[in-house]
């Protein structure tokens, strides 16, 4: 079996090592949002657009354009993800 490879060793490797880390502290962070902020989406958006001190003081009560600007493309990006992928799931019945 060959040894293991040093993937931070192979230059070209780096920056998918990079993206992949980034991945997963990114994942990390919004878990510890979802957590801090009880699940409620609007309030994770928004604390990862401004963040999480700003919106944990203010909680909906922060109105600066741009955050809801932003968390309302994420809702509607959210909305649309959900219906295609119930869209997806729901059988096709086929007329006999």
């Amino acid at each position: 079996m060959p040894p293991p490879v040093d993937f931070d060793a192979v230059p070209l490797m780096r920056p998918l090592v990079a993206a992949r880390r980034l991945v997963f502290e990114l994942t990390l962070y919004l878990a510890w949002l979802m957590r801090k902020f009880h699940n409620d989406l609007r309030l994770v958006a928004a604390a990862h657009y401004a963040g999480e001190d700003v919106v944990d003081r203010r909680d909906l009560a922060y109105r600066n354009p741009d955050v809801v600007a932003y968390v309302a493309r994420i809702r509607t990006t959210y909305l649309r993800e959900a219906e295609l992928n119930q869209e997806l799931r729901t059988p096709v019945r086929k007329e006999l």
